[in-house]
């Protein structure tokens, strides 16, 4: 059995493109969580998951906007008392959040798979940039992030080199290959799992 932390924010449409794969989880044995701020847990229990709130622990970092969301995941204001009692064995996360994958990844030394519902037009490669992008767009918060990844043991200098850690991090696409790829294949750690999931025959 596998713990699974599937860490969200409380949109019903993020919850609800999460859930069938989560149910998947479910059924074949793992023990999947969802955590999300308190306003989602009516929806998540309704569900039959179980919930696990994200309150800051810092009243000066209340998590009232994205950048400061963030700062607040990289300084451990957010997830450290949970993670420290639950003890996840994987963090499942929308790929949109993919900045706040990366510190989960190096904060707490536990795998992160992205979980992408949508089409794109983008390779890996190019999203990453992206990434890069809204980072430097912030203040304090990226001289943080590589802090992190350094004492994680990898050697960053600058934020383009982020995107090789970024690229180390699974991705479920759940839509069909063929929708989005055609003929091309797929992409390296890409897995397509379709509308329908089917864990056990990817």
């Amino acid at each position: 059995m596998i713990k699974v932390a599937m860490v969200v924010d409380s949109e019903q449409g993020h919850f609800f493109h999460t859930l069938q794969l989560a149910q998947e989880l479910s059924k074949r044995g793992h023990q999947v969580a969802y955590w999300s701020f308190p306003e989602a847990e009516r929806l998540v229990r309704a569900q039959g998951f179980e919930f696990q709130p994200i309150v800051a622990t810092d009243s000066t970092e209340k998590p009232d906007g994205g950048r400061r969301l963030f700062g607040a995941l990289i300084r451990g204001q957010l997830l450290d008392l949970l993670v420290n009692e639950s003890r996840p064995d994987v963090f499942l996360t929308l790929s949109t959040f993919s900045t706040g994958a990366l510190a989960l990844r190096y904060r707490y030394r536990i795998p992160v798979v992205l979980v992408r519902t949508n089409l794109t037009l983008l390779s890996r490669q190019e999203a990453c940039q992206l990434v890069v992008e809204d980072l430097m767009s912030m203040s304090t918060e990226p001289l943080e992030l590589i802090q992190l990844v350094k004492r994680a043991g990898i050697k960053v200098k600058s934020l383009e080199e982020l995107p090789a850690c970024f690229l180390k991090m699974p991705e479920i696409a759940m839509i069909s290959r063929k929708f989005e790829r055609g003929e091309d294949g797929e992409e390296q750690g890409v897995y397509y799992v379709g509308g329908c999931v089917n864990v056990g025959a990817q």
